[in-house]
């Protein structure tokens, strides 16, 4: 470029600008599917000699088990001890009955108090079997629109006057969705979620400048709040959190001026800056 040619750069000036942290949080209850209730009975005989244990009943698995477990003592030289889940519970002597009621019930046994007992009889336990609540797993989570399709956030910022003179208010709304997978066995189940979040700042704004918002560091956490054992309900909560960065923004002209060694009379001309006065 030759010495005094003009050279003119379209570019945006930053007048103000601030940084607006934000946090979103959704909860959301849901019920946990009701568990399958399975009762049934165990009776039989016994006979036992000397302190051996004899294991009447023991859980096959890990199952919650509750009832009520009955003994008839028939005849026996001594008096025998009732354990339930390793522990003596009571103890029972010939032509004698007694029952027990239990929750959390893994393993029923006796056994002989010296090593002369001898001791028959029969025994029932009324079984009632609560199959395992079906835990929901979180399988993914991420920003989605309406329909559940990966997007982002919808940052719209509008302004407002203010008493101060090229001080407005801007209001900024973020909007979207969130999308969650939750697995529960084998079964994949979509929720979608709308999200909302409102701020305002007071941004320095002249004549002919415009606004301008970015959203950035966008994180997404998901949990599921298991219920207690007497709900029935359960809760995802999950935490979006970012930042919002806000511009104000003026059109300028920026001129250059040429720095060769060739002369040349007078100059090129540069169109006027739109916001600068004549």
């Amino acid at each position: 470029m030759k010495r005094n040619d003009l050279h003119c750069i379209q570019m945006e000036q930053v007048l103000d600008w601030v940084q607006l942290p934000f946090s979103i949080d959704v909860l959301r209850a849901s019920h946990t599917p009701s568990s399958d209730n399975i009762s049934t009975k165990v009776s039989g005989v016994f006979q036992l000699q000397g302190t051996t244990e004899e294991i009447l009943w023991e859980c096959p698995k890990d199952l919650n088990v509750s009832g009520t477990f009955t003994i008839h003592c028939m005849e026996n030289t001594d008096a025998i001890s009732v354990i339930i889940n390793d522990k003596r519970s009571f103890s029972i002597t010939s032509n004698s009955s007694r029952s027990f009621t239990f929750y959390q019930i893994k393993k029923v046994a006796i056994e002989g108090l010296t090593d002369s007992t001898f001791s028959s009889g029969k025994y029932e336990l009324t079984l009632h079997f609560q199959s395992p609540t079906i835990q929901a797993l979180l399988s993914s989570c991420f920003l989605s629109d309406k329909y559940g399709k990966p997007s982002t956030l919808l940052c719209l910022a509008t302004l407002t006057s203010t008493t101060q003179e090229q001080i407005k208010e801007a209001f900024v709304l973020l909007r979207g969705f969130v999308t969650i997978f939750i697995q529960r066995n084998t079964e994949y189940i979509p929720l979608t979620l709308p999200i909302q979040y409102k701020t305002t700042v007071n941004m320095y704004v002249p004549e002919d400048a415009y606004i301008h918002t970015e959203i950035t560091k966008v994180k997404v956490d998901p949990v599921i709040i298991p219920s207690c054992p007497e709900d029935d309900l359960s809760y995802l909560y999950i935490n979006i959190t970012g930042k919002i960065d806000i511009e104000t923004l003026s059109k300028t002209t920026k001129i250059i001026e040429g720095t060769g060694t060739a002369t040349q009379m007078g100059r090129r001309a540069c169109p006027r800056n739109p916001n600068k006065p004549r």
